[in-house]
């Protein structure tokens, strides 16, 4: 949905967030049921925001009111 590509980075050092956005996505279904719980940096949510929103790059949610 986003065309973002995610890549492991082994070994690498937990992220530090100043501010950040959290979020959980849950499913279930007949063999599998979970959720993905997302922790990310402000910055990285509006990205994603802005892309499932389809507005034009460089939009910042957090300052429409």
């Amino acid at each position: 949905m986003l065309s973002m590509k995610a890549k492991p980075v082994p070994g690498g050092p937990l992220p530090a967030f100043a501010e950040r956005t959290t979020g959980s996505v849950g499913f279930g279904g007949e063999s599998v049921t979970g959720a993905v719980y997302l922790h990310l940096s402000s910055d990285f949510a509006n990205q994603i925001a802005i892309t499932m929103l389809g507005l034009p790059p460089g939009e910042n949610l957090g300052e429409m009111k």
